[in-house]
């Protein structure tokens, strides 16, 4: 199971599969922050605190919120380092 997101939570999460994390070069400049689909252990701790309710399971995504699913795949696979 992997997890898209659409809201911000920059800084409230100690997880690694979050990013741009504070110390990327992109995390001031990025519009949303996403979730690494590699990384993700499916703890599901970034769903209580995501500040919109914007988180969800791949298999539960609102048809609405595809895009997110779409940009987050985007930005996963292109991230480098």
């Amino acid at each position: 199971m992997h997890w898209s997101e659409g809201c911000v939570l920059r800084g409230r999460l100690p997880v690694d599969c979050i990013h741009p994390k504070k110390d990327e070069e992109r995390f001031g400049t990025e519009e949303l922050i996403y979730i690494d689909p590699v990384e993700c252990i499916d703890c599901g701790a970034c769903v209580p605190v995501c500040p919109v309710s914007a988180i969800f399971a791949i298999d539960d995504l609102p048809e609405k919120w595809a895009e997110f699913a779409q940009r987050n795949a985007a930005y996963s696979g292109n991230r480098s380092g």
